[in-house]
């Protein structure tokens, strides 16, 4: 790293730029937000490109267009490292110099990533947004190239892949791992280091979770701060039901759950989960989960065409949930605060599509990053599920 570029990394992170490609097999910096994490990953593979041949794969859990992606981000590491006239910037990738190549894709894609050979580096941006399958048996083994590596720079998210493997637990070998927080970077801007000192003044925990990287001890944006996962077995006597949603390009989830004998628990202990799913697979889809087509199958009232198709294939027990509220009441809010008032929403290990969505869905915020009671209409259809799973074992008469 010459003093040039040097001035564009944190002391704690140089080690990205002066450590050869094939050091290691792992590069994971964590940790809150303001430290650094992308830029420094950004304009170090910029330094490892310009100087050696150079092949990157770029990659984050879901990307819709190339504006999802680092494109901008390493863009603008270029301009301002003074290295415009190495590098080829087109819309949809970067070319430097020794053949050098940025290439950017989203992990949804798993026949893409698994296509992708020979790439010296895959940066995963956001990794704790990436599932234990998208990481470990698709991008790792396809990134084999002799002395390439994955970097992976992510928040702490409970229950994630990427810090269950590189935080929680011991690191895979030949793993560098490093966590940076806002105080370490030296080239914050004044604004926003007092943006952050106020925060802490005014909500701690918030802000130990935003910007020191920790997990939100009072879960001020987490929905569902009752919701852990672990794994459990289920009793044999255990009442169970089933909630499913619905959707053409939007994932069909279907979820078995059951409550404990206090009903102050509840437990989610399968799920079936896919994308672009037509009506005629979803008896085959919900096959995978154990005793679906023996017991009541709570669903969004809004799906009629699929619920009356699961009945004439092998699900007589698909019902619509009803919604009962009071006059002038959300039935979304409604359900939502009765399983925000359980003692525990316990998730299966091997429910991943739901244990994601539960750990991870949060309150909107406000302009000063303080939390709204709004709940996002994304990334929450094992939740929507959940409540109508929730919703059917509430029917008068369930257990009785």
């Amino acid at each position: 790293v010459t003093e040039a570029t040097r001035l564009h990394y944190p002391d704690k992170l140089l080690w990205l730029a002066e450590d050869p490609i094939g050091t290691w097999r792992h590069r994971a910096v964590w940790g809150g937000r303001s430290s650094s994490k992308s830029h420094s990953m950004a304009g170090s593979l910029v330094q490892h490109a310009s100087a050696r041949h150079l092949r990157v794969f770029c990659v984050r859990d879901t990307q819709n267009s190339i504006k999802d992606s680092n494109h901008k981000l390493l863009t603008d590491k270029i301009r301002t490292m003074g290295l415009d006239h190495l590098f080829d910037v087109t819309d949809l990738e970067i070319r430097g110099p020794n053949e050098s190549l940025f290439v950017f894709h989203g992990l949804q894609n798993s026949g893409k990533v698994r296509s992708s050979e020979g790439f010296h580096v895959a940066w995963v941006e956001e990794a704790h947004q990436c599932g234990r399958k998208a990481l470990e048996e698709d991008l790792f083994p396809t990134i084999r190239r002799e002395g390439s590596e994955v970097w992976l720079s992510f928040n702490y998210l409970r229950g994630s892949y990427a810090c269950e493997t590189f935080v929680d637990d011991d690191p895979p070998d030949r793993s560098k791992v490093v966590k940076i927080c806002y105080s370490e970077n030296a080239f914050l801007p004044a604004t926003t280091r007092a943006y952050i000192e106020d925060l802490e003044r005014r909500k701690p925990a918030l802000w130990r979770h935003l910007y020191l990287g920790e997990d939100m001890v009072v879960a001020e944006l987490q929905v569902f701060p009752n919701a852990r996962v672990e794994r459990f077995e289920t009793p044999p006597d255990a009442r169970l039901v089933f909630g499913a949603d619905f959707g053409s390009v939007d994932p069909c989830v279907l979820v078995r759950g059951f409550l404990s004998e206090d009903k102050r628990t509840l437990f989610v202990d399968h799920e079936a989960a896919a994308s672009r799913v037509d009506v005629a697979e979803l008896p085959q889809l919900y096959s995978l989960v154990p005793g679906s087509d023996r017991h009541p199958i709570y669903a969004d009232s809004a799906g009629t065409p699929w619920i009356s198709h699961l009945q004439r294939h092998g699900y007589p027990n698909v019902r619509p949930v009803k919604k009962r509220t009071k006059p002038g009441e959300s039935w979304v809010m409604k359900t939502i605060r009765e399983l925000q008032l359980l003692d525990a929403v316990v998730i299966h290990e091997r429910c991943r599509f739901t244990s994601k969505e539960f750990l991870s869905y949060e309150y909107k915020t406000d302009a000063m990053d303080q939390p709204v009671e709004v709940f996002p209409d994304a990334d929450n259809h094992s939740i929507d599920s959940v409540r109508y799973l929730h919703s059917g074992l509430n029917v008068p008469g369930f257990f009785t």
